[in-house]
């Protein structure tokens, strides 16, 4: 049995859940890198963290999506085709991680997206042979989680950190200092590395919304009907987004019905529950939202609108041959 299979049952056994996708592969990257996890009662350390994701508040942090989203959406002109995954990854971790993390992460997704795939596909799959995990480009990506956790210790200073609301980063390196028994340095590397994966994958999710409703053109026009109503007068609260105004939109967000095996389970798998399913929805429709309001977007090339493609591993996501056509520009977004 490999080291990171027995990290897996000792963690497996001892909190009684099973892993989800998202912790077997930080396993597997803590093994490569030499790390291994500390036995911490799953339930002990979800009671603790909990509080840093923003389940309880999404209402509260909604403008940082507004106000991180546009910028980034003013990188889309008009006529120009992006393959949907990247597009929508980009878009999720450019809000997201800042929410997380207290810094964005950009400039690190992109290898730590090949480094992750590459890990899934050797380890989860069996598709490739260990041995490509250690190539010298592989090696270069694996590099960084180093940078990661450097940015991590750095920006943690109180001066730093005054006047903004505590996060993932925040409470995991309080947890650490006053418990180091409890939740030691190696240990860190999970957390903080886990929220970036679950972002991709919320990334992913969001590409798959942005493909069907770019391919039912009839939703398409009431899904940009609800956002132009919403932004009528500014950018909408949390008790504006209710499902009786995004009556349409809502249709498009992934099920909440629990799963007990193998398959699409965003949200939860037997007893493994996301901590986030507020948010993760929240996220998802307002996105949808924003994107509908200031843009019209077609499915390139356009006979996958005809007949869904989708790419199964390594999560739920359209076909890595599909691309989003930037067709209209309806609204001015702000400089």
């Amino acid at each position: 049995m490999t080291d990171m299979a027995k990290t897996a049952e000792t963690v497996q056994s001892s909190t009684a859940e099973p892993l989800s996708l998202v912790d077997e592969l930080i396993l597997i990257l803590l093994e490569e890198k030499g790390g291994y996890l500390h036995q911490v009662p799953g339930w002990q350390l979800r009671k603790f963290l909990s509080p840093a994701y923003p389940r309880a508040r999404p209402g509260g942090q909604m403008d940082q999506l507004y106000d991180r989203g546009r910028p980034y959406m003013t990188s889309l002109t008009v006529g120009d085709s992006c393959r949907a995954t990247s597009i929508c990854r980009a878009l999720v971790s450019t809000q997201l991680s800042p929410l997380v993390i207290g810094f964005d992460t950009q400039d690190l997704m992109d290898d730590l997206m090949a480094y992750k795939e590459r890990a899934l596909s050797v380890h989860i799959a069996r598709l490739l042979p260990k041995f490509t995990l250690n190539t010298p480009g592989m090696k270069r990506r694996a590099r960084v989680l180093d940078t990661l956790m450097e940015r991590v210790l750095q920006g943690h200073a109180s001066a730093q950190r005054a006047d903004n609301p505590r996060n993932l980063r925040d409470d995991s390196l309080s947890l650490h200092a006053s418990d180091p028994r409890f939740l030691p340095e190696s240990d860190l590397l999970f957390a903080c590395s886990a929220a970036l994966i679950a972002s991709a994958y919320l990334g992913d999710a969001f590409s798959l919304m942005v493909y069907a409703m770019a391919s039912r053109l009839d939703l398409y026009a009431k899904i940009q009907a609800e956002a132009d109503a919403l932004f009528a007068n500014g950018d909408p609260e949390k008790e504006d987004v209710t499902p009786a105004n995004i009556d349409v939109t809502h249709r498009f967000l992934p099920s909440r019905k629990k799963r007990d095996s193998l398959g699409s389970a965003p949200y939860e798998l037997g007893t493994h529950r996301c901590l986030g399913p507020g948010w993760m929805e929240m996220h998802l429709a307002v996105n949808l939202l924003m994107l509908a309001h200031h843009f019209t977007v077609e499915v390139s090339p356009a006979k996958y609108a005809r007949e869904l493609r989708f790419n199964p591993f390594p999560s739920m996501m359209p076909s890595m041959k599909l691309k989003i056509r930037i067709s209209e520009q309806r609204r001015e977004l702000p400089a």
